[in-house]
C-alpha cells in the first residue's frame, strides 16, 4: 500500500512539473506576442504583457523552489558567475543590472527552498557571521549618500550570503559539484572573452597601454577578467583533482584542463599583473597543503638560488629584471608607484579618517572616488583598489571588524582541517585556501571581496559554506 501511494505521489509531482512548465512556456509566448504587436495594440499588449509577465515569474518561482538540489547548484553558479559581467563596448547598465538582479532573485528562491528542506547540521557558524555582516553593510542605506548603489550590493551581498548558507547545508559532494560548475561557466566565459577578441578586438579591448590593448572580455573591465578566469582556473584544477581521485573519467578532465587553458590566456589577455601574481601565490598555497614534500623542495630550491645570487653580488639585476618584466612601460615606474595606487590609497584613507566607525554606506565608495580624486590628466577610478580601505570607505571599523572575524574563523576551520588527509578534506581544504588566498592577495592592490559584490566576493561565500566539512568527525 506504501509503495502504491509513493508511486501515485511521485506521478502527481511530475505531471504538476510538466503543468507548471508549459504554464512558463504559455506565458513566455504571451509576453513575447504582446512585444511584437505593442505598436499596433498597445492597450491590449501592455495588458497582455502585464499578465504574461506575471504568470512567467510566478511560474518560474515555483518551478525553482521545487526544483532539484542539481538544479540549485546551477542557479547558484550562474548568480556567481554574472556578478561581473559587462560588455563595455556594448549598452548601458541597465539591461546587466536586471540580469543579475534575475540571477540574484533566483539564487535567493533557490537557497531559501534549500535551508527549509534541508536540516541544519552544525559548523554554520563563519557563514552567519558573513549575513550579520552583510545585514550590518545594508542597514548603512539609512546614511549612504547613494542609497540605490547601496541597495542594490545590500541585495546581491545577501544573496550570496544565501548561497553560502545553503551550500552549508548540502552534502559534500555537492557541495564540490557548485565548484566544478564554477568552473565550466566560468571557462566558458573566457574562452568566449578570447573569441571576441580574436574575431572583433575592438568589442572587448577595454584599456590601452604601452604593452598594447587589454582585453575585459565579458566582464568589462581587464581587472575584473583577470580575477574571474584566476577563480575559474582554481576551481577547474579543484575539479581535475576531485575528478581524479573520486570518480575517474577522462573526457570531464579533459573538459576542466580546457577550461585552465582558455582561462590562462584570457588571464594573459587582461593584462591584471595582481591577478596573475595572486593566482600563482594561490596555487603555491594549495600545493602546499596537498604536496607538502613538493612545496619543501621547491622552497629549499628557491632559496638557494636567492642566496647564490645573493653571494654573486646580482640581486640587484635579478630585481630589476623582475621590475621590468611586470612593467607596462620601459623604465618600471609604473610598477615602483604601483600604477598610481599610492595616491589612490592616499585619498581613500584621509577620506575614511572623516567616517571611521560606520563609512559612507556599502558601495558608496565608487561615487566618493571618482568625484573626489583624480590624477595629474583628469583622470579618476571606481575603486580604492584595496579590499580593507574599500571596505572601511563602505561600513567603516564596525563593519570590518565582522568581515575579519568572519575570514579569521575561516582561516581557523582551513588549519583545522590540514590534520585530516582524506580525499574530501584535502580538496575542501584546497578550495577554501585558494578562494581565500586569492582573495586575500588580489585584495591588496585591488577592491576584492572588500565591501563590494564581486566574483572574489562569490568565492569567499563558496568557501565560508564548504568550511563546516572541516575539522568534523567522519564515520
Amino acid at each position: 500500500m506504501r509503495t502504491l501511494v509513493t508511486a501515485a505521489r511521485s506521478q502527481y509531482d511530475r505531471s504538476l512539473t510538466r503543468a507548471i512548465f508549459v504554464v512558463f512556456f504559455l506565458a513566455c509566448v504571451g509576453a513575447l506576442v504582446s512585444l511584437v504587436f505593442a505598436d499596433s495594440f498597445w492597450a491590449v499588449s501592455v495588458f497582455l504583457a502585464l499578465i504574461s509577465f506575471s504568470v512567467c515569474g510566478i511560474a518560474l518561482l515555483i518551478i525553482v523552489w521545487t526544483g532539484s538540489n542539481a538544479m540549485h547548484v546551477w542557479i547558484f553558479t550562474f548568480a556567481l558567475a554574472a556578478i561581473d559581467l559587462s560588455l563595455r563596448s556594448v549598452g548601458g547598465n541597465a539591461p546587466y543590472l536586471a540580469l543579475k538582479g534575475l540571477c540574484y532573485g533566483l539564487a535567493v528562491v533557490a537557497s531559501m527552498a534549500t535551508l527549509v528542506r534541508t536540516p541544519a547540521l552544525g559548523g554554520e557558524g563563519p557563514v552567519k557571521v558573513y549575513l550579520f555582516y552583510v545585514l550590518v553593510a545594508w542597514l548603512s542605506i539609512v546614511y549612504s549618500f547613494d542609497k540605490w548603489t547601496t541597495a542594490y550590493t545590500g541585495f546581491a551581498l545577501m544573496s550570496l550570503a544565501l548561497v553560502g548558507w545553503s551550500l552549508s547545508r548540502l552534502p559534500i559532494d555537492r557541495g564540490i559539484q557548485i565548484v566544478g560548475a564554477i568552473a565550466l561557466v566560468l571557462g566558458m566565459g573566457s574562452l568566449v572573452s578570447v573569441a571576441l577578441y580574436v574575431i572583433s578586438p575592438t568589442l572587448v579591448v577595454s584599456a590601452e597601454t604601452a604593452g598594447g590593448g587589454r582585453i575585459g572580455g565579458l566582464f568589462g573591465s581587464p581587472n575584473s577578467l583577470g580575477a574571474v578566469t584566476s577563480i575559474g582556473i582554481l576551481s577547474a584544477l579543484a575539479a581535475m583533482y576531485w575528478e581524479r581521485v573520486r570518480v575517474p573519467f577522462a573526457r570531464a578532465w579533459a573538459i576542466y584542463a580546457v577550461c585552465v587553458l582558455s582561462g590562462g590566456i584570457a588571464l594573459y589577455l587582461s593584462g591584471s599583473r595582481t591577478s596573475m601574481l595572486a593566482l600563482v601565490a594561490a596555487v603555491l598555497l594549495v600545493t602546499a597543503v596537498v604536496r607538502p614534500r613538493l612545496t619543501a623542495l621547491i622552497a629549499i630550491f628557491a632559496t638557494t638560488l636567492a642566496f647564490i645570487g645573493f653571494l654573486a653580488d646580482v640581486t640587484d639585476q635579478l630585481l630589476e629584471l623582475g621590475v621590468s618584466s611586470l612593467s607596462r612601460t620601459s623604465h618600471g615606474a609604473d610598477v615602483r608607484n604601483l600604477t598610481g595606487r599610492l595616491a589612490i590609497w592616499e585619498f581613500a584613507y584621509q577620506s575614511w579618517l572623516a567616517k571611521p566607525w560606520f563609512g559612507y554606506g556599502l558601495g558608496a565608495s565608487r561615487e566618493l572616488i571618482s568625484h573626489g580624486w583624480s590624477n595629474f590628466w583628469g583622470g579618476t577610478t571606481g575603486s580604492a583598489h584595496n579590499a580593507l580601505l574599500e571596505n572601511l570607505l563602505n561600513v567603516g571599523v564596525v563593519g570590518t571588524t565582522v568581515l575579519l572575524v568572519c575570514i579569521l574563523w575561516l582561516v581557523v576551520r582551513i588549519v583545522r582541517g590540514f590534520r585530516d588527509r582524506s580525499d574530501d578534506a584535502l580538496i575542501v581544504t584546497s578550495i577554501c585556501i585558494g578562494f581565500l588566498g586569492f582573495g586575500v592577495l588580489q585584495g591588496v592592490a585591488e577592491k576584492s571581496f572588500g565591501g563590494t559584490s564581486s566574483t572574489a566576493t562569490g568565492a569567499l561565500v563558496v568557501a565560508l559554506g564548504l568550511s563546516r566539512h572541516l575539522g568534523v568527525k567522519r564515520r
